[in-house]
């Protein structure tokens, strides 16, 4: 099953909504880090190549989440903790011995684009940068160690 922007769409959603109910007692940052890098292991559960560092991904993500609600920063944040997290996930590609060479996706994400727009709720925020990263993830790419090609994620 390849990746699909509506699994990441809904679970950012979900936190969206959530921190928008506690409004009053908003989540912790290490709570929203966890929910965001759980968020990303849900989405590349079915990643091909197969990745052995799924895990290690969403601890990596985790912890390069820290200081991303701070004023004007959360787009730079969310930029370091999706490269760290991609990285960690190529790692396990060519752990697999199938996959001799594994390239995380280059260049950013684009969430400074997605924070300069406006939307009417959630699902809409939760879309606009489910297709930012849905299409970053898929410009990774894995290299077969026996055929020497060369396939996107997917």
């Amino acid at each position: 099953m390849p990746l699909v922007s509506s699994t990441l769409k809904s679970a950012l959603q979900a936190i969206f909504e959530g921190a928008a109910q506690s409004a009053n007692a908003p989540p912790q940052e290490s709570a929203l880090a966890q929910q965001w890098a759980s968020a990303m292991f849900s989405y590349i559960g079915p990643v091909a190549p197969p990745s052995a560092s799924g895990a290690a991904a969403q601890a990596a993500m985790q912890s390069a989440l820290a200081g991303f609600s701070q004023a004007n920063q959360a787009a730079t944040v969310l930029e370091t903790a999706f490269a760290a997290f991609a990285a960690s996930l190529a790692t396990g590609m060519t752990a697999t011995g199938v996959f001799s060479l594994a390239k995380p996706p280059t260049g950013p994400v684009g969430f400074a684009d997605v924070f300069g727009g406006t939307f009417d709720d959630a699902g809409q925020a939760a879309q606009a940068i489910a297709d930012k990263v849905d299409t970053w993830m898929k410009t990774g790419t894995a290299t077969n160690a026996t055929s020497g090609a060369t396939i996107p994620w997917s």
